[in-house]
């Protein structure tokens, strides 16, 4: 700015009567790209900290608030419940499909098929037109299906949400 000041001045001969614009604060999608850019560069706790900057320009930023919200989760920091209750009032403060959708991201991640249902399902009732919402509540359960369950495992009776393979896999 003061480069073209003095420019003006010397190319007019006149000093630059218009005030400096004032710096504007970056708004909180460029943060949360910002903060994508260094989660990439495998700088976690710089994205972490961008996020941080995003939502206080915006605390109800929904992808600042998701994206933040899931690196902890998938670091040990958070709980999915701690996830789904930052997305809450996010969802209420905006008017917006986005944090509906999100939050059906994060049940379908944890494995819970009704919860991600539900969220799209709250999300269709109020935002009918939108096509993200469309496709996992209209798609035929057989070809589309999220976390499906295991429904029993030899004389184990309750729902079985996850195994695992022994490195050799003779066990399982």
């Amino acid at each position: 700015a003061a480069m073209l000041e003095e420019t003006f001045t010397f190319v007019t001969g006149k000093p630059y009567s218009r005030p400096r614009p004032a710096m504007v604060d970056m708004l909180a999608g460029n943060l949360n790209n910002r903060a994508l850019s260094f989660l990439d560069l495998g700088r976690t706790n710089d994205a972490l900290n961008t996020w941080g900057e995003a939502l206080r320009v915006d605390p109800y930023h929904p992808e600042s608030t998701y994206n933040s919200a899931l690196v902890q989760w998938r670091h040990g920091t958070l709980t999915d419940q701690d996830v789904l209750a930052r997305l809450e009032p996010v969802s209420k403060a905006n008017r917006s499909w986005l944090p509906h959708y999100l939050a059906a991201q994060i049940h379908r991640e944890r494995g819970d098929t009704e919860g991600a249902e539900q969220a799209l399902r709250a999300g269709r009732e109020q935002f009918p037109d939108h096509l993200e919402l469309s496709p996992a509540i209209e798609a035929d359960p057989a070809a589309h299906h999220w976390g499906r369950r295991i429904k029993g495992l030899g004389e184990h009776e309750a729902e079985v949400t996850s195994g695992a393979i022994s490195p050799k896999g003779d066990r399982a």
